[in-house]
């Protein structure tokens, strides 16, 4: 019986002490699979969870042919945002740009959305993307700005990361989810840079888009900050419920009449990411091994409607 019971011991430690590798935790469209290591997810709100799963806890794409990437585009887990990430315009221009895509399955909200101030976010962020770096070997993944996304429960993610490292984001987009709040936290460190914020709503989502995130939200960082901020509000859609919503009957079919397509609203957020690589990012070196300075963008470049258009 004693001998049994060693025995057991030891294939339990085995078992646990085995790392999945990259190859076994890749999935279809993401040949990168990386397992976060048990100290930096501790505390963590589901970390017990993440142990007990077989899934890889972040996938990576790099376009095909890229040896050097120039960005990141980051997209925390929740509902469709895994599929925007394989939407095969969105890739097309990332494969343009030389921009990897980073889904965040596992990335606990008290890093940077729930936290006042976030102070683990750096520590966390480029212990995360060291792991990409080293698993991709990508250099540029350690330095490379940011492309965030975030929708719905996951909507605080581009803007506060974008408060916390403001240098570092090129672009940032709320799907169905929270408008940049204003005012912005007292530890936010935005100054003066142009970061690029496209918020997308339904019609009929929030009670009201223009009085919940125009007002006083995208108003307040046009007039009062770098930022350049537009809002794509889709004519009689909700919180998300496309009629070709991801997991629906109508995934993949035509959308009839005059219903939205959410892949036609992947593909504008894959223009406003062609867009926001050619205004902000250089072309002419790689984030190897330092930061990119982003570019800045000018004001007088683009348009504004009149605050009471869309009321007249």
């Amino acid at each position: 019986m004693r001998r049994l019971i060693v025995t057991v011991l030891l294939l339990c430690w085995t078992t646990h002490a085995h790392a999945a590798t990259v190859a076994e935790l890749a999935e279809a469209h993401w040949p990168v699979g990386i397992e976060l290591p048990d100290e930096l997810i501790k505390g963590w709100k589901h970390e017990k969870r993440l142990r007990g799963r077989t899934k890889a806890d972040v996938l990576v794409w790099t376009p095909p042919e890229a040896g050097q990437l120039r960005a990141l585009f980051l997209i925390p887990n929740n509902t469709d945002s895994k599929n925007i990430g394989q939407h095969e315009a969105i890739r097309d221009v990332c494969a343009e740009h030389e921009v990897g895509i980073v889904y965040l399955r596992a990335f606990d909200g008290s890093i940077i959305e729930r936290s006042d101030p976030p102070e683990q976010a750096e520590a966390t962020f480029a212990a995360v993307l060291d792991l990409v770096a080293e698993a991709t070997g990508i250099a540029e993944v350690r330095h490379a700005p940011w492309i965030t996304l975030g929708k719905s429960s996951r909507g605080r993610f581009p803007f506060r990361t974008t408060w916390w490292f403001p240098g570092r984001v090129i672009a940032s987009i709320s799907y169905h989810g929270e408008t940049p709040t204003w005012p912005m936290a007292d530890w936010s460190k935005v100054g003066d840079e142009n970061v690029l914020h496209l918020a997308i709503n339904g019609l009929t989502e929030w009670d009201g888009t223009w009085y919940r995130h125009v007002r006083p939200g995208l108003l307040n960082y046009q007039n009062h900050t770098g930022w350049l901020c537009h809002q794509l509000v889709l004519y009689g859609v909700g919180h998300g419920n496309y009629i070709d919503q991801h997991g629906s009957p109508g995934w993949g079919q035509k959308v009839p009449g005059r219903h939205i397509s959410c892949t036609r609203v992947w593909s504008y957020i894959g223009a406003f990411i062609d867009r926001a690589m050619r205004l902000r990012v250089p072309t002419d070196s790689y984030p190897t091994d330092g930061p990119t300075t982003l570019q800045p963008v000018d004001r007088a470049s683009g348009w504004l409607l009149h605050p009471r258009a869309p009321e007249e």
